[in-house]
């Protein structure tokens, strides 16, 4: 018998955690943080920490990786699967990590000693994207670009012949970076795919959520404001700027410094991107005015035409960041401007309470605020694209909050599909020889 357990990631936003098991062979899928509070780790069970046969890494950012050195602190020693693209980037979202700790008076339930006992092996030492490969004992693996972030891969695998599909995040809408599926013969028999349903039921194509960020940007520089777009350091930021510079080529883009830095990375990551992506990027950067956020932010654009300023902070906690958001809030033309958020925003944190505030009075006399997400997970048609591929015995949706993962099942089911579980963390999905599946409250 086989079980699912979910230590993380289901019915929440953060701290993806999953925990296979089949017989004595049992297999960790991520282990990331949820930043709220004083920041929060998966439901570990710490007993059960050290029989891992092995851990797969999806990606690098840390709602998937900042909780892995607490592994070894509770006896884990052995090795952990991904990429050397997202070995690389793990560094920076730990270091952003405790930061965010710092900041709640908060530290890591490990120590920098235990950080340095991580062990990577590379997926692409072992085996050509779609092919099977032994992982471990008992542990057969299938890997593939997820679309998500250079590095970011799902992972299929045969744990004592369960199959079980997990699509890390996942995008096949994105504009820069590859996504393709295992093959459909090796999708045969699936017992469950645990697949990021980010977006809940939403059914908004990526095309019509540019379409609208466009248009947005245009009436406010047709008003004579600027617009500040805070992204991700690594992510859907170089996307925008690419798909900005195509669709807006006589406006003015100004990019924080550090950017450019994340544009030249990811070209060393070739092997991730599709075939125009490098050409497009080098288009993008030609002109590009670029500044430090720390620096000077009202000399990045304030003064001059119209200009859309694109800044690594997505959600508002650096000084540089926050400096610059209020710089569009001063003098007679606060109003004119505006702040884009295109993707999640934690609970907490500056950006937050910049909503909250807007919500509550958005007559308030400042900069307009906005939410228009550039996709980079899965919303309704999204995994319904997914499910009709790898056609598997049990759903579990991710990614999400629970009341959004609801919704998305009860609309699966009346597609007619009946397959998909809502739960949270804590929770357990038992899959039975017979391909019956049960839930079992913990």
């Amino acid at each position: 018998m086989a079980i699912l357990e979910v230590w993380g990631g289901a019915g929440e936003h953060g701290r993806a955690c999953y925990r296979i098991a089949n017989g004595p062979v049992s297999v960790m899928l991520d282990c990331g943080g949820k930043r709220s509070g004083r920041g929060e780790y998966p439901l570990w069970k710490p007993e059960l920490v050290p029989q891992l046969t092995t851990v797969f890494l999806s990606h690098a950012h840390e709602d998937h990786t900042v909780g892995l050195p607490a592994l070894y602190r509770m006896g884990y020693r052995g090795e952990i699967w991904t990429t050397r693209a997202t070995a690389t980037r793990i560094a920076s979202n730990f270091r952003m990590w405790k930061g965010y700790l710092a900041e709640q008076g908060s530290a890591a339930p490990y120590s920098a000693e235990e950080e340095e006992l991580l062990r990577f092996r590379y997926l692409e030492d072992s085996a050509e994207e779609g092919e099977w490969f032994e992982a471990a004992p008992g542990v057969r693996a299938c890997w593939g670009p997820s679309g998500h972030l250079a590095g970011s891969v799902w992972i299929l695998l045969d744990i004592e012949g369960c199959r079980v599909f997990y699509s890390g995040d996942y995008t096949h809408e994105s504009s820069l970076l590859r996504a393709e599926l295992p093959k459909p013969e090796y999708c045969r028999n699936l017992s469950a795919a645990i697949v990021d349903a980010a977006y809940g039921a939403r059914t908004e194509s990526q095309a019509e959520m540019m379409a609208q960020l466009i248009g947005t940007i245009r009436q406010v520089s047709e008003r004579g404001g600027h617009v500040f777009l805070p992204v991700p350091l690594h992510g859907r930021g170089l996307e925008l700027l690419a798909l900005l510079r195509e669709a807006l080529p006589d406006t003015r883009i100004v990019a924080e410094a550090s950017l450019l830095q994340g544009a030249a990375k990811i070209k060393e990551d070739e092997a991730w991107l599709h075939p125009s992506a490098i050409e497009r990027m080098n288009l993008a950067l030609r002109g590009l005015q670029t500044s430090p956020f720390n620096e000077a932010p009202s000399g990045l654009a304030m003064s001059g035409a119209p200009a859309v300023i694109i800044g690594p902070d997505a959600q508002l906690q650096t000084e540089g960041a926050q400096a610059c958001y209020r710089q569009l809030n001063r003098g007679e033309n606060a109003v004119s401007n505006a702040i884009i958020f295109t993707g999640h925003v934690h609970s907490g944190s500056c950006a937050s309470k910049i909503i909250a505030r807007h919500e509550a009075d958005p007559e308030h006399g400042h900069c307009s605020v906005y939410r228009i997400p550039y996709k980079v997970h899965q919303g309704l048609p999204d995994v319904w694209r997914m499910l009709e591929h790898l056609n598997p015995r049990v759903l579990l949706p991710v990614h999400t909050d629970k009341e959004k993962t609801d919704r998305l099942v009860s609309e699966l089911a009346s597609r007619g599909y009946s397959g998909a579980h809502s739960l949270t963390p804590g929770q357990t999905l038992i899959l039975t020889a017979e391909a019956e599946y049960e839930r079992e409250y913990r």
